[in-house]
């Protein structure tokens, strides 16, 4: 098994679901999103934020909810909570 944790692009999507993966969408709150790039990248935050407009992070953004398998809206969700659920998802697909 696999996983491929960053799909960018609708020809990536379609790859994947041509071959079998489990594919789900995370949806994340914008002001929660800009808090957690400037914890990951403190240095450059701003060029990573302006980057959120670049095609390879919206391409995706008009892709319908039923073209993934799994959608999670992460709300306010701590890291630990989404990996729980994400866990649950691929135990429930008995890739674990």
């Amino acid at each position: 098994n696999a996983v491929c944790d960053d799909i960018r692009f609708k020809n990536e999507l379609k790859l994947f679901k041509k071959h079998g993966f489990i594919t789900i969408r995370l949806n994340i709150n914008k002001d929660i999103q800009k808090k957690r790039i400037k914890k990951c990248y403190p240095d450059t935050f701003e060029k990573h934020w302006s980057n959120r407009n670049h095609q390879s992070e919206t391409d995706l953004d008009d892709t319908l909810y039923s073209m993934f398998d799994y959608y999670i809206d992460t709300g306010d969700m701590s890291s630990d909570e989404l990996e729980k659920e994400i866990l649950c998802i691929l135990y429930k697909n008995q890739f674990i």
